[in-house]
């Protein structure tokens, strides 16, 4: 029989921007700082040329940076979050006066010490229903040390830069975890007595 946990350990928060407008970029950060709190770490933005999917809606010459935050958040609460990525990108490209087009494409992930995933509205066959119209994306799996792809992997996830920024997240994720177990245990520890 399984043993049904209620609450799990928390997760580490990072959001994957990809733009074409540094200050809509700069928005989006102002916006995701006040509610996700503190940014941890960024990652030097790199060219984003592996598509041309978001050509007609977001133009060329497209940069991707990815912020980790330091907070850690529920892993529930990514159902929450996409939904408020999502409604800023569209308050962001109504504010310019361009809701056609999306000056900023904004999505956020969690990292797990086995796994990393993404939040998407669209269904496709591995990813799983988590409510309220987002479904998880299992986008890399931490097998021996590092992150791996899995056959449907986005080509920008599995650039060294991008592997390498979420390893990093995700060491500084794994030195927290261990704050948080000690915490725990004392809070336990404090109940028997």
């Amino acid at each position: 029989m399984s043993d049904l946990k209620e609450k799990h350990l928390p997760v580490k928060m990072v959001v994957n921007c990809f733009y074409a407008d540094e200050k809509a970029l700069e928005e989006a950060k102002t916006q995701l700082v006040e509610y996700l709190g503190p940014i941890e770490d960024e990652m030097t933005p790199l060219d984003f040329n592996f598509t041309r999917y978001y050509e007609s809606e977001m133009g060329s010459d497209l940069k991707k940076t990815i912020f980790s935050f330091e907070r850690l958040t529920e892993p529930e609460s990514l159902v929450a979050i996409k939904h408020f990525t999502d409604a800023l990108e569209r308050k962001i490209a109504d504010a310019r006066g361009t809701p056609e087009n999306r000056p900023v494409n904004i999505d956020p992930g969690q990292i797990y010490l086995e796994r990393f995933l993404l939040a998407t509205g669209k269904n496709v066959s591995h990813r799983i229903y988590i409510g309220r119209g987002v479904f998880a994306d299992l986008t890399l799996m931490f097998i021996g040390g590092h992150y791996v792809r899995l056959p449907w992997t986005y080509a920008d996830y599995l650039h060294p830069k991008t592997l390498a920024f979420l390893e990093q997240v995700r060491e500084k994720y794994r030195l927290q975890l261990k704050d948080v177990r000690k915490h725990m245990n004392e809070v336990n520890e404090s109940g028997k007595e």
